[in-house]
């Protein structure tokens, strides 16, 4: 079925160092679908994608990783169809070789775009204000979840009832939703 794609970009804090190697550990093989993932420098003021060589923490399991720096966004990886011996790892990870030390300034992704909501589960929206303050939870039933009076330059969390976790704090930005 259909559903739609959003760029998460993430800019770095600015610094001098240049990185051969870029890792990223995968906590739970539930993570969902990541669709693409790219790396950018910032030299004299413009902006050029870096390539590298994927490497991962099992190599068998490079060509299903391809999909994510195949430059299509319509191709995904599922972590949950990984390997049996891959899944059995204590750490899973993938990440690159770029060759030589690069500059990293930003790197976008894309996951499904309800990844983290699973239908029938619970969710809480908080914001800070000296605490986090609850502003209700709501059952996600597929649609949207929508919530009232949600004060605008805020931090906000969102915490899963079911499982007691939360997500990373975020805030919004020109209408679009900025991870600290």
């Amino acid at each position: 079925e259909p559903y739609d794609l959003y760029p998460n970009y993430v800019s770095l804090p600015d610094d001098a160092s240049k990185y051969r190697y870029i890792r990223f550990t995968v906590p739970d093989v539930n993570l969902g679908r990541l669709h693409e993932i790219k790396f950018f420098n910032n030299e004299n003021g413009i902006e050029e994608q870096i390539s590298g060589e994927l490497i991962t923490s099992f190599p068998d399991d490079i060509p299903l990783l391809q999909k994510i720096i195949d430059q299509d966004v319509v191709t995904y990886v599922d972590f949950f169809s990984l390997s049996a011996e891959h899944k059995e790892m204590d750490e899973i990870w993938f990440g690159y070789d770029f060759k030589e030390p690069v500059a990293i300034d930003a790197f976008e992704f894309y996951l499904r775009g309800d990844a983290y909501l699973r239908p029938g589960t619970t969710y809480e929206l908080l914001y800070w204000d000296f605490g986090w303050q609850s502003l209700g939870q709501k059952k996600f039933n597929g649609e949207p979840l929508m919530f009232d009076n949600v004060p605008e330059n805020a931090l906000y969390l969102i915490k899963i009832i079911e499982t007691n976790r939360y997500s990373r704090i975020f805030t919004y930005i020109n209408g679009k939703q900025k991870f600290m």
